[in-house]
């Protein structure tokens, strides 16, 4: 676990990256009536966007938010 943790904080810029693409994407949906508005609003901000990539991505900071969640929480 500690070598899966370690390559994903070796991500660079990792907050970085995310924040903004997170922040247009977060902004798309509240402003979204519909989840087919919300659907057309992601795809008009992201036409090229590769959905595996997206997901990959998505999944290495779901990843990365649990390990760190459980290590805090082992604090306590």
């Amino acid at each position: 676990m500690e070598e899966a943790l370690d390559g994903a904080l070796n991500i660079p810029d990792f907050n970085a990256q995310l924040n903004p693409v997170l922040k247009q994407a977060v902004a798309a949906v509240m402003a979204a009536d519909s989840y087919e508005e919300a659907d057309a609003a992601l795809t008009a901000l992201y036409p090229k966007l590769d959905n595996r990539a997206l997901q990959d991505y998505l999944a290495q900071a779901l990843f990365l938010s649990d390990l760190l969640g459980q290590h805090d929480a082992g604090k306590n």
